[in-house]
């Protein structure tokens, strides 16, 4: 996991960005979801801002042909948070 956690999301969002890499405009996105352009157009910038619902950004990443991976990497390894907590409790 560490080349995930290091990698840091595009300023404009992933979303943004593969739909642009891709070529595809809001409006086609729009239809492969489902939904009308101005909700693609604020699920871009909802995610640019870190406030878009799971539930939403998988549904785009997958018609976007993506996977969308939730995770939560921990800055060290998890044997070292453990002996870390145990010691914060031993004193």
């Amino acid at each position: 996991m560490k080349p995930l956690a290091q990698s840091e999301r595009p300023r404009s969002g992933w979303i943004k960005a593969i739909r642009e890499s891709l070529g595809m405009t809001t409006t086609q996105l729009a239809d492969r979801v489902g939904v009308s352009q101005p909700v693609i157009l604020r699920a871009e910038q909802r995610e640019a801002k870190g406030r878009i619902s799971l539930d939403l950004i998988e549904h785009i990443a997958r018609a976007l042909q993506c996977r969308f991976v939730y995770a939560i990497v921990p800055e060290t390894s998890l044997k070292q948070m453990i002996e870390k907590q145990a010691l914060k409790t031993a004193r």
